[in-house]
């Protein structure tokens, strides 16, 4: 899965297996928001529909 967002997302590789584990992790918990400071990872997660948890974003 990691290596198939990386052809989605302009992604480092260590951050795809973080969104991977997100998105294992959802379909188990509901409610799953991401909290990254990183501004690749965050568009990469809101693309897959994640909510990102407040002031996750640097604007």
């Amino acid at each position: 899965m990691a290596i198939a967002l990386l052809s989605r997302h302009p992604l480092r590789a260590g951050d795809s297996v973080q969104l991977a584990s997100c998105l294992y992790l959802r379909t188990h918990l509901e409610d799953l928001r991401v909290l990254a400071f990183d501004d690749r990872l965050n568009d990469a997660a809101r693309a897959e529909g994640f909510l990102l948890v407040s002031g996750a974003e640097h604007g």
